[in-house]
């Protein structure tokens, strides 16, 4: 009688098949431990980049008999998940496998695998022995036909020893490949985030948010309510070090939560500022929107939660790296996350190609017809992905029409998906719409309790509008004084006649000087105009700079490359990352000096931190001249209040002088000290190019440069840098001017700030 055979090989083909990437099968063996009803998983990886590394997989779970081992584990495709409703003996989990494919994964991961395990004891029945197995895939492949594969597969009994407890251990041994630094860096990367992050999932603090919203704990799974819990601990190689997230939510300044319930029909959006965003922006309000679920049949239903950045992290901020490796949304199945969405270089939510089309209309998907009307200019508050993270907590019952990619990689993407895109890419919308409704709104004073030390932005004369109005006046009264003395038949007084011209030819060179600087503000108006815009060209050039990246990275990966072609990839990939690093300064540095606080709320200022935001965009020209930067700041010193973005702009416009005319190997000094009646002076020295004191005056008016060639790094100056640094001290009450250098400099320029009304 004829039959079918199945050759050994198979293993291998539906191993490539089934399961997309080495992390995917890593996940796929937590998932057998989820399903087996373990309360707690440790993922170990000892030299996984080493020839001779393994993985150890170790659970609570309810454990295996022999009998057990041979129907469950060595049965391809098995239909024990399939069977009744497809929950879990014990707690009722939702079960996340079905096609049997555990095995196979440990198959693509390691040469070998051994498997100890005990099941859990009946408290009035027999011992249940458990099993302990030991699988040599190669010499399972050296074999023609999987009926016959010999001693390749070794099982042995394992008798239950006194109170031993239930589990089981599945041990890669001689793990398949030797990954290189990129690959280890994506495949612990991947396996270090297949769960949801805390403030994703949990109750967040109120350091965050006062209150809940939508819901104090998204659904992430579903299971019965006796259910303690499922945790993984991932330890060796796959240890994931600090945890940034808590940090990370702090520094968000709105969240988006969307609750698609299937009971009421409804999907629910409310978009929020968070606690320190409210600090700063009182007059931030919640925004709440409900509408018709557009599939209530079918769903999906599910929870969300997002974190929106305003701000672009500095690329020495601590958390800066955790931020650029974990933005987008992401998707989880079951509390498991469902790859690649949300990873670097996926757009399922079209949010980088509508970023960089910026004046596209926002999409509510039909949910909310009058908010169709698109506003003005409100593109231009688009993020792309580099500005959220967030989460899509989905579940098996609540989405029946999604239906995952054989590799275990993604959904179909079918009516159901680009449903679930269109709810989560409406609350995304929103967010933008109620950013830019916020943006249009004059800001409030912070409260008391909310602004501590921080001032709101007041109406501040500046020094040429004072000294004109003074000189009026003062020609008014002279000219009053005289009509007077006419008017009782009086001689005039010819000084008091002078008196007042002079007053008069004051008030004229100062209207002069006002009508320059009103120019000067025309030029910089037609340039803030573009800012918004020149912002988002930057940001989307750092998106399109972290995919080259991301795709070099693969390119890398192939190993066929000669030694030669090595190399030059290596090359490419250096000045890549240098590139890359330069963008993200420069967002970091047009978000810091462009964002709300920084335009509207004055408050004493740390000299030394804002100087470090100079620093840190000038790097480049700084690295590139081996420039020495020295600073000398007391600790605790304040400027008067001030804006934030005045004194980063004064720092950097000197700051970028002193590069300029600093020699190859210079030195740059920083340094501050209070002198009375509240008053701070700053002073920024430099070796090189001498300014001559007595003649330096002239270095401050419009469009007067002393520099003819293009610096490499820092471009022509357009003779406008310390025109406007001195109208922003003098804004502030304050002065500047060049003085003497101390020994071994050979320029040094100082400014003072005073506390306004007391310069």
């Amino acid at each position: 009688m004829a039959r079918f055979s199945v050759d050994t090989h198979l293993f291998r083909e539906l191993g490539a098949l089934l399961v997309g990437r080495d992390s995917t099968a890593l996940v796929e063996l937590i998932k057998n431990s989820y399903d087996a009803d373990a309360t707690r998983v440790i993922v170990f990886g000892e030299g996984i980049s080493t020839d001779g590394g393994s993985i150890t997989v170790a659970d609570d779970g309810l454990g295996m008999t022999p009998a057990d081992f041979e129907s469950g584990f060595l049965r391809i495709a098995g239909r024990s998940k399939e069977s009744g409703d497809r929950r879990s003996p014990l707690y009722r989990r939702r079960y996340t496998g079905a096609k049997g494919v555990g095995r196979l994964s440990a198959h693509k991961l390691a040469r070998a695998i051994e498997v100890v395990s005990l099941p859990a004891q009946a408290a009035d029945g027999p011992p249940r022995p458990g099993v302990d197995a030991i699988i040599d895939w190669e010499a399972v492949e050296r074999h023609a036909s999987i009926d016959d594969v010999g001693d390749a597969v070794i099982v042995k009994e394992l008798p239950v020893a006194g109170a031993a407890r239930n589990g089981t251990t599945l041990r890669l041994l001689r793990l398949r490949r030797r990954w290189s630094k990129n690959e280890l860096g994506r495949f612990v990367g991947e396996v270090q985030t297949f769960e949801a992050p805390e403030p994703l999932r949990t109750s967040l603090p109120e350091t965050v948010l006062t209150e809940p919203l939508l819901f104090s704990t998204p659904r992430v799974r579903n299971t019965g309510n006796a259910d303690p819990g499922f945790a993984v601990d991932l330890a060796g190689d796959f240890a994931a070090g600090a945890n940034y997230w808590r940090l990370l939510a702090e520094r968000a300044a709105w969240i988006v939560e969307i609750d698609a319930d299937r009971e009421t029909g409804n999907v629910q959006y409310v978009v929020a500022p968070t606690s320190p965003y409210t600090r700063s922006r009182p007059e931030a309000e919640v925004l709440r929107l409900t509408a018709k679920h557009p599939d209530p049949s079918n769903g999906p239903f599910f929870q969300s939660r997002i974190f929106v950045r305003e701000r672009r992290l500095g690329p020495n901020d601590p958390i800066a790296s955790l931020a650029r490796t974990s933005n987008g949304i992401r998707v989880y199945m079951e509390g498991f996350r469902v790859l690649p969405y949300g990873e670097r270089g996926d757009d399922w939510l079209r949010l980088d190609a509508d970023y960089t089309r910026r004046r596209e209309p926002l999409e509510f998907a039909g949910l909310f017809p009058e908010a169709n009307d698109e506003e003005s200019e409100e593109g231009l508050l688009r993020f792309s992905n580099l500005n959220y993270y967030g989460a899509v907590f989905l579940t098996e019952e609540g989405s029946p029409t999604l239906q995952m990619l054989v590799n275990r990689e993604g959904f179909l993407p079918d009516a159901g998906f680009e449903t679930l895109r269109a709810l989560v890419r409406t609350g995304v919308d929103l967010s933008v719409r109620h950013r830019a409704s916020l943006s249009r709104r004059k800001p409030k004073p912070p409260g008391p309790s909310q602004g501590g030390d921080e001032e709101p932005q007041t109406a501040v004369e500046d020094a040429s509008t004072t000294r004109l109005r003074q000189g009026l006046i003062e020609a008014t009264r002279e000219l009053a004084a005289i009509r007077v003395s006419i008017a009782a038949g009086q001689g005039v007084d010819i000084a008091v006649v002078d008196s007042a011209t002079s007053l008069l030819d004051k008030a004229a060179s100062n209207l002069k000087s006002l009508q320059d600087e009103q120019a000067l503000l025309r030029l910089l108006a037609s340039l803030g105009t573009q800012f918004a815009a020149f912002v988002h060209e930057v940001d989307a050039l750092l998106a399109q700079g972290q995919t080259v990246r991301d795709l070099l990275d693969a390119v890398r990966e192939n190993p066929e490359w000669t030694t030669s072609q090595e190399a030059l990839l290596e090359e490419l990939q250096v000045e890549v990352d240098a590139l890359v690093e330069t963008l993200e300064r420069q967002s970091s540095f047009l978000t810091e000096i462009g964002s709300a606080d920084a335009r509207t709320v004055r408050r004493p200022l740390d000299p030394k931190e804002r100087f470090g935001s100079a620093e840190r965009l000038l790097l480049n020209a700084i690295l590139r001249k081996e420039l020495r930067l020295e600073t000398d700041f007391p600790e605790g010193l304040r400027t008067p209040p001030m804006l934030p973005s005045e004194l980063t702009i004064v720092w950097v416009n000197l700051l970028t002088n002193a590069i300029k005319f600093s020699e190859r190997g210079g030195r740059i000094a920083a340094r501050g000290s209070t002198l009375a009646r509240g008053r701070v002076e700053l002073v920024l020295e430099n070796t090189g190019t001498a300014v001559d004191v007595r003649a330096s005056e002239k270095l401050f008016r419009p469009f007067v440069s002393t520099t003819t060639d293009v610096d490499e790094l820092l471009g022509k100056g357009m003779g406008l840098g310390l025109s406007i640094t001195r109208r922003l001290i003098a804004d502030n009450g304050g002065t500047i001017e060049f003085v003497d250098p101390t020994p071994g400099f050979s320029t040094a320029v100082r400014f003072t700030l005073h506390p306004v009304g007391r310069g």
